[in-house]
């Protein structure tokens, strides 16, 4: 019986001690949310997505110089930086792409016309998640693939369409 209780208070004991272990974890966003911590963008992890995060944040520390800035870098998929956003982990998303979110997010088909995928992509944010869409940065990195071009030339690929 005394084993037993022992046992049962040693496990609760362990337990007690592994929650304030895990509540102080500081591994990235997990030590808190965007509710009321610094200023936190989401990134990727992809160069692309881990570089336009770091212009954000230093955009941010050079134009509010009081405001600090926190990355979430890593997050395997546009799906989980929208989550983090939607949960409040986040305040901004570094690099979104407007025909994964269209067909993504918002669950609505695709489109080969890019201004009426903006459109489309800005209002369904704005309505269905009240979030805005800003503008694109003023680049664009469209869809694509490469072929050897041995093999473009064995099969006369000059264009996609080939």
């Amino acid at each position: 019986m005394k084993q037993n209780i022992l046992k049962r208070t040693f496990t609760s004991l362990l337990i007690i001690l592994m929650c304030f272990g895990m509540t102080g974890c500081s591994l990235p966003g997990l030590g808190g949310n965007a509710k009321n911590n610094a200023i936190v963008i989401a990134g990727g992890n992809t160069t692309e997505r881990q570089i336009l995060s770091e212009v954000i944040s230093q955009m941010v520390k050079h134009y509010i110089k009081d405001e600090k800035t926190n990355i979430i870098n890593n997050l395997g998929s546009t799906t989980l930086v929208f989550q983090t956003l939607k949960g409040g982990y986040s305040n901004v998303a570094g690099c979104m792409y407007t025909g994964t979110s269209l067909t993504g997010e918002l669950q609505m088909p695709p489109t080969t016309d890019p201004q009426k995928a903006m459109r489309e992509v800005i209002e369904g944010y704005y309505k269905k998640h009240n979030m805005v869409w800003f503008p694109s940065y003023g680049f664009e990195n469209t869809y694509a693939f490469m072929v050897r071009k041995d093999f473009a030339e064995k099969y006369n690929l000059k264009k996609i369409s080939d």
